[in-house]
C-alpha cells in the first residue's frame, strides 16, 4: 500500500520520456492529453486508446501556473504520480483507465479511456497513485486492445500468441515444450 502524500504530475523514477508540447488550455500536471492539430487537449470520453499522447508533467522548479499557449513537458513514457478515484485500489500491473468527466484515473473500464500504461503498486495514498506509461502498439485490425477473458475463443494459432490446441498434452507437443511429469 502507499503511504503518504504524492503529487499529481510528479515524475517518480529516471528515465522517463517526456516530449515538449503546446496547450490549448490550461492542464494540470497529470492530466491525460492527445494531441488536436498538434496541440494538447485533455483525453475526452470516446476516445481510444491510440489516441494517448502523453501525461502532463508537473513543473517541479516553480510550481507555477500554467497558462494556456503555454509549452509543457508530457510525459509518454516511465513513471507518474495522478490522482485516482476514491476508494480504488489499483493493484500492480492492473490496467489502467481514465475518467474524463471527472478527472481522475481509475481500475474501472466502464465508459473510461484506457491508457497504455499499468499500476506501479498496489493500492494509493491521499488520493494519489503511480502508474507506469508504456509503449502503445496496435494490435493489426483493431483500435485497442483485446480482452483474452471473452474476446478470444476457439482455438488461438501459435503464430497468434497461443498453443494452437484445446488440452495441454497437445499445446506442449505443438510447443515443443517437455512433457508433463
Amino acid at each position: 500500500m502507499i503511504t503518504g502524500y504524492g503529487v499529481p504530475g510528479f515524475v517518480t523514477q529516471s528515465g522517463a520520456e517526456v516530449k515538449t508540447v503546446q496547450t490549448a488550455a490550461v492542464l494540470s500536471g497529470g492530466t491525460p492529453v492527445k494531441l488536436v492539430d498538434g496541440i494538447a487537449t485533455e483525453l475526452a470520453a470516446g476516445d481510444t486508446i491510440d489516441k494517448f499522447y502523453g501525461v502532463i508533467v508537473r513543473d517541479p522548479a516553480t510550481f507555477a501556473v500554467k497558462h494556456a499557449e503555454d509549452l509543457v513537458g508530457a510525459l509518454s513514457r516511465g513513471y507518474i504520480q495522478v490522482a485516482i478515484k476514491e476508494g480504488d485500489e489499483p493493484v500492480r500491473g492492473g490496467a489502467v483507465y481514465y475518467d474524463p468527466s471527472n478527472h481522475w484515473f481509475t481500475t474501472t473500464a466502464t465508459s473510461m479511456v484506457q491508457i497504455p500504461a499499468v499500476w506501479a503498486a498496489d493500492g494509493q495514498g491521499s488520493g494519489i497513485a503511480e502508474i507506469q506509461v508504456r509503449d502503445y502498439v496496435p494490435v493489426a485490425g483493431t483500435t485497442g486492445q483485446v480482452d483474452l477473458a471473452s474476446g478470444v475463443t476457439g482455438t488461438l494459432p501459435i503464430a497468434n500468441g497461443g498453443t494452437g490446441a484445446t488440452d495441454a498434452a497437445t499445446a506442449r507437443t505443438n510447443l515443443g515444450a517437455a512433457a508433463a511429469e
